[in-house]
């Protein structure tokens, strides 16, 4: 092997994690606007079990959890989903072998006032899935917190 192959074998790699890194790889906004619009009512039917075939392996998993049960129970108190923006996106990062993760912001009204929903989004081999999920609203006695702060479940 020449030394100019060995470069090529090491820079490619390394020039597609910085274009991934850099956001030109991964879902389109309009893939991550879809999304939303389809996953977002069935988060606020707050079961669970309702967003097994939206969500990842390891989602599922922990809202399978009694204490998940208790938090999705929590989040029912904000009452029917009434209307909810256009997701923001606040984050973004790679991991091998996990895909590319878009960390959005969606505010939405509900009947007992408004939220935030903080949504992980997994994307991998072209499908998008819930990774982790924060609902953050003063009717729950949690305000929305400031960025880089994260309670995930």
């Amino acid at each position: 092997m020449t030394i100019a192959q060995a470069v090529r074998q090491v820079t490619a790699p390394l020039l597609l994690l910085f274009v991934a890194a850099c956001g030109l790889i991964g879902p389109s906004d309009e893939d991550v606007t879809d999304f939303c619009a389809e996953v977002i009512p069935v988060i606020a039917e707050w079961r669970p079990a309702a967003l097994e075939p939206y969500a990842t392996d390891g989602f599922n998993q922990r809202v399978g959890q009694p204490e998940q049960a208790r938090v999705f129970a929590a989040f029912s108190r904000l009452g029917a989903l009434t209307s909810f923006e256009q997701p923001r996106k606040v984050g973004y990062f790679t991991s091998t072998g996990a895909g590319t993760h878009v960390v959005v912001e969606v505010p939405a009204r509900f009947a007992n006032g408004p939220a935030v929903l903080r949504m992980t989004l997994q994307s991998k081999g072209g499908a998008l899935k819930l990774h982790a999920l924060d609902v953050r609203a003063a009717t729950l006695g949690n305000p929305p917190a400031p960025p880089n702060v994260e309670h995930q479940i």
